[in-house]
């Protein structure tokens, strides 16, 4: 989204189940609005986003507030034909001591009304295995996502280090590290604060 143009497509079709990710990709903050009362008003900041996983079939229209733009999702509910196979298995556990993790933050300045201002977050991921892996790291405050990093591990030895791109305003301290990993269950670390 963003405050000249709107929605990006303005018209997405989707399957119930799939998740919606709205990005705002303006300098200034803009208002999302579901029209139909499927959350409350969202208020983003520049590359904040706001996910929501639609669960029933129809038409729901979205607008941006104090703006004349919308954007609609229309929700698909497809039946599938059972089979004696399963379609999806469920992901695997990594083996342990796979994956060495350090997330570590600078502790949060009070900025404003049980607001807190992240400036220094940093993390450290090693391959101590010789599997390959592709993963998708999320840095979160709560469920919503600061800031994404994807990358691959081709051998034991692999490593990937990466610090904030912004800062970042937030309701809360707890920033947790997500790990998305092909064809394993996500993993979840939480930042350790450091003077």
């Amino acid at each position: 989204m963003d405050s000249n143009r709107g929605f990006v497509p303005n018209i997405v079709t989707i399957n119930a189940g799939d998740e919606i990710v709205w990005d705002n990709y303006y300098a200034d903050t803009i208002t999302l609005i579901s029209n139909d009362g499927l959350f409350d008003a969202r208020l983003l900041a520049y590359h904040q986003q706001y996910r929501y996983i639609f669960k029933k079939s129809g038409s729901y229209s979205f607008s941006l507030e104090n703006k004349n733009l919308n954007g609609t999702i229309i929700v698909e509910y497809h039946v599938t034909v059972p089979s004696s196979t399963p379609l999806v298995t469920a992901p695997k556990e990594l083996p342990p001591n796979t994956l060495f993790v350090s997330a570590r933050m600078k502790k949060p300045a009070f900025w404003e009304k049980e607001k807190y201002e992240l400036r220094d977050l940093r993390v450290e991921i090693l391959n101590q295995r010789d599997i390959p892996i592709s993963i998708d790291a999320q840095i979160l405050s709560g469920e919503q996502i600061l800031e994404e990093k994807s990358f691959i591990f081709e051998r034991a030895g692999s490593s990937y280090s990466f610090a904030n791109e912004k800062i970042h305003f937030v309701n809360s301290t707890n920033v947790t590290l997500r790990l998305l990993i092909e064809g394993y269950q996500p993993m979840e670390y939480k930042f350790k604060e450091i003077d």
